[in-house]
């Protein structure tokens, strides 16, 4: 039996392939997401999946570097600060 801590990052690790490929990123998921994607706190949440899923981290940034337009740097702070500080 798989702990429950297990079980939450392999939810966390599907819904983080389900927000992607809604981006464009070819992934196995192929369930229509249906919600509004904030890449910022995407980018952050797929960060600290960390080794969860070699594959995503990989795709993850190869979308950001081929679409880096789309990405406000300031958020992107924001959204680590504000991870960070919920984590203390």
């Amino acid at each position: 039996m798989a702990s429950s801590r297990t079980f939450e990052k392999d939810l966390l690790v599907d819904y983080a392939w389900s927000a992607w490929s809604a981006l464009g990123v070819s992934g196995w998921n192929a369930e229509t997401f249906a919600a509004c994607v904030d890449i910022e706190a995407l980018i952050v949440l797929t960060g600290c999946l960390g080794d969860a899923d070699p594959r995503l981290h990989d795709e993850s940034i190869d979308w950001c570097v081929a679409n880096a337009a789309w990405i406000s740097r300031s958020r992107l702070a924001h959204v680590v600060r504000d991870s960070s500080s919920n984590l203390s």
